[in-house]
């Protein structure tokens, strides 16, 4: 059985409804994985499909690896289809490459606080 954390839209054809947890009272990415763990432990699960915005995948998979590390949890890094990011061309919009310097920013902060794997 897998768990499978949404932080955008799930194709729900492709994965069983009774499959799907949706984490979604945390308010940072550590708690996140917090929640989820506790998920994973309560139905003794131990894959997760992490599923996120292609931009925030690397902070969230070290954010997750860090929280999981001692329990044993594999981690699958799945990304969502945001419409408008491509992972080839996404430095041709100003936008997005504001969205990759705020997560390498964001990866430097969760480094220094030792939340990253």
């Amino acid at each position: 059985m897998y768990m499978i954390l949404s932080c955008l839209q799930i194709h729900l054809d492709r994965v069983p409804p009774e499959a799907i947890f949706v984490e979604n009272q945390s308010l940072h990415t550590r708690e996140n994985a917090e929640y989820v763990l506790t998920w994973l432990k309560r139905y003794h699960l131990s894959h997760v499909i992490l599923v996120t915005s292609p931009f925030h995948q690397l902070r969230t998979y070290l954010t997750f690896a860090k929280v999981f590390q001692l329990h044993g949890i594999e981690i699958t890094n799945y990304y969502a289809d945001t419409g408008e990011w491509h992972p080839v061309s996404w430095f041709l919009s100003k936008e997005h490459r504001k969205l990759v310097n705020s997560e390498v920013e964001r990866i430097k902060l969760y480094k220094a606080k030792g939340d990253l794997l």
